[in-house]
């Protein structure tokens, strides 16, 4: 799945999945390993029709954890949200200088990678001032980028989750 791409950078594990349903990973596991039924279950030493078990059950353990991360990270609303922070949250920042990270930051989320050089297009803003707007992405950690002009992509520095995320990180009491 890592080779194909499926791995989602780390944003969904497949380990919680199989724990929450350890019971059913081993019996599907041990299934797969008998030897085949008959003639008709398939053409090597195993059971084809048990690894087909055991293939259903883990690719539907995927799909369970990639649906409980994306219930908690809500990406469709993302935007929304990380414009609500910007609007609410940062009112120390200028009017124009929140609706030019606003727009900034909507195209990282929706594009994913930004090159620099078509930043002052997405804000209307001549180069100078659009690249006033990236130093105070990059400043505050909305933004990042592996070098001084290399792509700009959306970061999620710890002072923003709670806004962004807000289902993600909750506060569990503590024991003692």
């Amino acid at each position: 799945m890592i080779r194909c791409g499926l791995d989602a950078d780390g944003l969904w594990t497949l380990s919680r999945g199989l724990a929450r349903a350890r019971p059913a990973y081993y019996r599907h596991l041990q299934e797969a390993d008998q030897p085949r039924s008959d003639d008709f279950d398939g053409r090597g030493n195993l059971s084809d029709a048990a690894l087909a078990r055991f293939c259903h059950f883990f690719l539907d353990r995927c799909l369970e954890q990639i649906s409980f991360m994306a219930d908690l990270i809500a990406p469709f609303n993302l935007v929304d949200r990380i414009e609500n922070y910007l609007r609410f949250s940062r009112v120390d920042l200028e009017p124009k200088m929140r609706e030019h990270l606003q727009r900034l930051l909507k195209a990282l989320c929706l594009e994913g990678e930004i090159a620099r050089g078509a930043v002052p297009q997405i804000l209307g803003l001549k180069g100078t001032a659009a690249r006033v707007v990236i130093r105070r992405a990059l400043d505050e950690g909305l933004a990042s980028s592996p070098s001084e002009k290399g792509p700009l992509r959306i970061a999620f520095p710890h002072q923003v989750l709670d806004a962004w995320f807000p289902q993600l990180v909750t506060d569990l009491p503590v024991q003692e």
